[in-house]
């Protein structure tokens, strides 16, 4: 681990052409708010640096007009870890009429006492490529593409009418899934998080329900795949539809039923590059004194 930060700490200061794993998060993953950790307040002065560092972000869509997507106010997950290396990260989502079109983690990990790493990772939630964006001054980013290609799902029940029905049969749907990662030289299946981590109900007359459930690794809550499903009108009929999400760099597949049916290979993100064009990235960005950090929070 300490040369893995040792490496990371390298690609922040000299931005070598590789993405940094938010998801080598350690272990024993709490929430900022359970954790007896003597780290929590910095934790949660960091907490305030991702949403600043997020809210500095303004997506949209590539149509004629279209408005730029609404942050949600609050992060949709929270994730720390402790031990030797202490990593934090929040993730957050990007709306528009009523639905997740953009989501994202800024997270940090320490370089040494006095730094931290800080790094970001955004994928496309929108089924229509995404208009042009700043990240910062040296960077740009846009998916020429659709994030997400939603499919029917087979054999699947008929929606309920009840919204606290739907959740419960979104949850039982989620059992028929199984996520792997390749990681370490081996193979890891990850494990599913029982409540989705972001619930919405779209504004347009086809998207009717939705959620975003998260497989995370065995050692901690970092999200690795996402999986969305959604209530879709149909006629005059309702179903259901669904579409997994890389989170991580690493290489993934997606069993449904047992028989894989999404698969996609490492991932490396040309960040030296002025624009990305990919629907999924993660960076690292400039590191930040501690000092800054909590010295702005007492101001």
């Amino acid at each position: 681990m300490r040369q893995l930060l040792l490496f990371l700490a390298l690609t922040a200061a000299f931005g070598l052409n590789n993405p940094v794993p938010a998801q080598d998060s350690g272990t024993n993953a709490k929430s900022a708010s359970e954790t007896d950790d003597p780290n929590k307040k910095l934790i949660e002065q960091l907490r305030t640096h991702y949403h600043k560092h997020a809210s500095a972000f303004a997506f949209a869509g590539t149509q004629d007009g279209a408005k730029p997507f609404r942050l949600e106010p609050k992060p949709v997950l929270t994730w720390t870890s402790t031990g030797d290396a202490l990593w934090s990260g929040d993730v957050f989502v990007w709306t528009t009429e009523g639905r997740p079109a953009v989501i994202g983690c800024i997270g940090s990990w320490p370089i040494d006492e006095q730094t931290r790493g800080v790094f970001e990772e955004l994928h496309s939630l929108s089924p229509e490529p995404l208009a042009e964006s700043d990240l910062d001054q040296s960077l740009k980013w846009r998916s020429d593409t659709p994030g997400v290609e939603l499919k029917d799902l087979p054999d699947a029940p008929v929606p309920a009418a009840d919204v606290r029905k739907r959740l419960s049969q979104m949850r039982r749907l989620t059992d028929r899934f199984k996520a792997h990662m390749s990681i370490n030289n081996g193979t890891e299946e990850l494990r599913l998080l029982t409540q989705p981590i972001y619930r919405y109900s779209g504004d347009s007359k086809t998207v009717i329900d939705g959620a975003i459930f998260a497989y995370v690794t065995t050692t901690g809550t970092d999200p690795e795949v996402l999986l969305l499903l959604e209530c879709h009108k149909d006629g005059d009929k309702l179903k259901w539809v669904y579409a997994p999400v890389r989170f991580t760099h690493r290489e993934l597949w997606l069993k449904l039923d047992e028989t894989e049916i999404w698969r996609v290979p490492n991932h490396r993100t040309p960040y030296t590059n002025p624009m990305i064009t990919d629907p999924y990235m993660t960076r690292p960005t400039a590191p930040v004194s501690i000092d800054n950090i909590t010295g702005a929070e007492t101001k």
